[in-house]
């Protein structure tokens, strides 16, 4: 899998195991390791309690390898420290920490989750890394202690976690085409949920504390009242109805980028109006992922460059070319999960009505057999 994430000037590129950073102030700026994997440090790898795995040499040495990264997330903080949460599919969260220009990290802590994540986000007070995982689960582990605990639970995949701006609810969007809406960190407490895509929930956006966005599989972005979960627009995205990939609101929440699945193509709907405009690329690679910018830009990462998008002007104001092992891991990039429409095209009723035939005939031959013997 692969991503994009900026703090300030500074964009950060996962692909792979690779990770990168970009300083876009700069105009002859190229990508350059963030940090090497071997770095890692053993001592702050926190195993769940009786769990022996991994305590023999080789798995020290495969705890260390990082053959995928599947999910990644900032600090919310502007704080004094600036914060990185990577998780992987050895089930494992890392939390790095950015030096002070933010061109190189050290490994600060890392818990082991039940599940491969899918998504991840800090808390408010970036005291906890949230995340969702394929089975359906939402943990949260301390990035002082690393101690992981359940926070909520669904029957379906949680594709997408994050908070309103006061840290107070958590939104969790799923495979089973709904929006749940949660009290945060009391998440027994539901106090919505948001219902009318009619096919998996990817992406969340929230506005301030009050408006949610999400997008996925039916190919519409719809608003939702976050306190009462009630729909307040919904804007399909391009007419053949293509599944949404991404949604991204830009600094001054004017404008949604959209990307879809499998496409060259990036959309901006304008919030308010609901209209929709393409941007024109020129560019003929699938385009990944996007993020946007404190400046209201956007960036865009393809499988061989990335674009920085002007919400403004609906345009490109920059190329910047990649080349090396980072184009090499984005050319081969796939996602954890292909496909996240649900198979619904087998039908088990003929058998369902072989086997009721069948079982009341045996019923009625034990019968007839009671019959015979009185």
């Amino acid at each position: 899998m692969s991503f994009v994430k900026s703090f300030e000037n500074l964009t950060y590129i996962a692909s792979g195991p690779i990770l990168s950073v970009l300083d876009v102030s700069q105009d002859n700026a190229i990508p350059e390791t963030l940090f090497e994997w071997e770095n890692i440090k053993e001592e702050n790898i926190i195993k769940p309690e009786n769990n022996e795995s991994n305590e023999n040499e080789e798995g020290k040495q495969q705890i260390k390898k990082v053959d995928e990264i599947v999910t990644i997330c900032f600090a919310h903080s502007n704080g004094p420290r600036r914060l990185l949460a990577v998780g992987t599919n050895q089930k494992l969260v890392h939390v790095l920490e950015m030096s002070e220009v933010g061109k190189n990290a050290t490994h600060l802590i890392s818990a082991v989750i039940p599940k491969a994540p899918t998504s991840c986000s800090f808390d408010k007070e970036d005291a906890y890394v949230i995340v969702g995982d394929r089975s359906g689960d939402v943990h949260r582990f301390s990035i002082e202690t690393g101690v992981v605990s359940e926070l909520a639970g669904a029957i379906s995949m949680v594709l997408s976690v994050g908070l309103t701006q006061d840290g107070k609810r958590l939104l969790m969007a799923d495979r089973d085409e709904k929006l749940r809406i949660v009290r945060y960190p009391n998440t027994f407490v539901i106090e919505a949920f948001c219902l009318g895509h009619t096919e998996y929930v990817r992406s969340v956006a929230s506005a301030g504390n009050d408006v949610a966005y999400t997008a996925g599989g039916d190919g519409f972005v719809r608003e939702w009242q976050i306190d009462n979960g009630k729909s307040i627009s919904s804007t399909l995205i391009s007419s053949e109805k293509s599944p949404i990939r991404k949604i991204v609101l830009n600094s001054d929440n004017s404008k949604l980028a959209v990307i879809l699945e499998k496409s060259s193509k990036l959309y901006l709907l304008k919030i308010g109006s609901n209209t929709v405009t393409e941007v024109l690329l020129e560019n003929e690679n699938e385009i990944i992922d996007l993020e946007a910018i404190n400046d209201g830009r956007f960036v865009v990462l393809s499988r061989n460059q990335i674009l920085l998008i002007d919400s403004d002007s609906s345009t490109v104001i920059r190329k910047i070319q990649i080349d090396g092992k980072l184009l090499e891991n984005l050319g081969k990039h796939n996602d954890a999960v292909e496909n996240l429409f649900k198979n619904v095209t087998f039908n088990n009723q003929q058998e369902y009505e072989k086997r009721k035939t069948e079982k009341f005939a045996k019923v009625e031959e034990k019968k007839a057999l009671k019959r015979k013997a009185t």
